[in-house]
């Protein structure tokens, strides 16, 4: 009981941070809650305005630039939310715009485009405002204009991108503001049917954030406080998705489950939504972009960077060529270490070629296991050296990716760099 009392006697969640490494580059990026890395292997995140794929968590987070094309980030960070009470007004002053209300709280260049912009979408489109809801879109991508502010629109979202799921066998991506709610892929009709036919929004919203990482994420901290975890455990051991099955029904659970709705769905305005949507809130479908949509669709992912593939290259062989050699002499016993820009493929002792070399931070080799790697030198240079500085490569790998005919050196360290990644992924499984 006193363990817990003082484990638990602040409201501020005490929990352990971990240092972001760039394996290509060695550098630490930033700094991560492990509740959140409980939930993230594997995973894209955005940090520092680029993408970054988790390998693996261990004394620190161990992540790789991630390819952009193809790439969803699973967490981008947080906004501070905009209520509904808010984004009803924003809404309302849409209509007053066109009605010719004049906007005195902005400069008169902001007033402009505002005011231009409304009256642009209006010659053709009904303008989403606190009482008018407008999908659009094409056959793939859709928004939903709807007012209702960051909270509630992220429950309408969840709600119908989990319908879209099961109806179309395909996981359908959701991203929300306070304004409007994107859909990738569906079409307009597929939503509007969805949207004027959902029933049990508080069980729908409870089943879209089940299996998510902010369930997850939400789950551990819920646990930690309740003192079902020490602060000592590991989380990233515990497989997150059965912990949730297991506790479901139980206080944890529902105290999970009651912070996602206070901090981030707002379900009762949800109700509130799909109960008036198409009576007293007007629907209006377009299978087209509005004016309003087409700005929003321009915002959408440019915002993150990757870096290219090339660069990713460059900086693993910058990594390696400032690497410090341990260097031990098969012949003469020698042990000491050098700079690998000055290394020198001979002792500097008694000069023979018979030279092991490793990582400045790795083990003494043992003698049969010097032999080896010294053999391993004298037939492959360099490549060799480079391939034993290479993180998670041992002898038998090294032998195995030099054994291989490669066009340019490039290529050569492409798969030295693939070869890190993937132990980096599955060390877990062999320690």
């Amino acid at each position: 009981t006193r363990k817990y009392f003082y484990d638990n006697i602040s409201m501020i969640p005490d929990e352990k941070s971990y240092k972001v490494v760039d394996v290509t580059s060695g550098k630490v990026i930033g700094v991560l809650d492990e509740s959140f890395l409980s939930t993230f292997s594997g995973e894209v995140f955005a940090m520092k305005g680029e993408l970054w794929r988790v390998l693996s968590v261990e004394d620190c987070v161990k992540v790789e630039p991630a390819n952009l094309e193809g790439e969803i980030p699973s967490w981008t960070g947080e906004e501070i939310p905009v209520p509904f009470e808010v984004a009803q007004e924003v809404g309302k002053l849409r209509k007053l715009v066109l009605e010719g209300f004049y906007l005195d709280i902005c400069d008169e260049r902001s007033r402009r485009e505002v005011v231009e912009k409304i009256r642009e979408h209006a010659k053709d489109f009904e303008i989403p405002a606190h009482d008018c809801v407008v999908i659009e879109g094409s056959d793939k991508n859709v928004i939903i204009n709807v007012c209702f502010g960051h909270k509630a629109n992220e429950a309408i979202g969840r709600i119908i991108a989990l319908l879209l799921s099961l109806k179309k066998g395909t996981n359908v991506s959701v991203e929300i503001d306070p304004y409007r709610v994107k859909l990738y892929p569906a079409s307009p009709e597929e939503v509007k049917e969805i949207v004027l036919n959902v029933r049990d929004v508080e069980k729908l919203a409870e089943t879209a954030v089940l299996d998510t990482k902010l369930m997850q994420w939400k789950i551990v901290k819920v646990a930690r406080k309740f003192g079902f975890f020490d602060k000592e455990d590991d989380l990233s051991r515990i497989n997150l998705r059965n912990l949730i099955v297991k506790l479901r029904g139980t206080p944890i659970y529902r105290e999970a489950l009651r912070e996602i709705f206070v901090e981030k769905l707002d379900v009762e305005k949800a109700k509130l939504f799909f109960e008036k949507i198409g009576k007293e809130i007007k629907l209006f479908v377009y299978n087209k972009f509005t004016p309003i949509g087409v700005e929003t669709r321009e915002k959408f992912p440019d915002v993150l960077i990757t870096k290219s593939p090339e660069i990713v290259l460059k900086a693993f062989k910058e990594r390696l060529m400032s690497e410090i050699c341990r260097v031990q002499c098969v012949n003469c016993g020698a042990n000491y270490k050098e700079p690998l820009g000055d290394l020198k493929l001979k002792c500097i002792r008694c000069g023979s070629s018979l030279i092991a070399v490793v990582g400045e931070k790795k083990k003494e080799l043992k003698k049969d296991e010097a032999i080896k790697v010294a053999n391993l030198i004298a037939s492959y240079g360099l490549r060799a050296v480079y391939a034993m500085l290479t993180y998670g490569i041992g002898f038998e790998t090294a032998k195995r990716i030099l054994s291989r005919f490669f066009e340019t050196e490039d290529e050569f360290f492409k798969a030295l760099l693939e070869a890190e990644r993937n132990y980096i992924r599955t060390r877990k499984f062999w320690d």
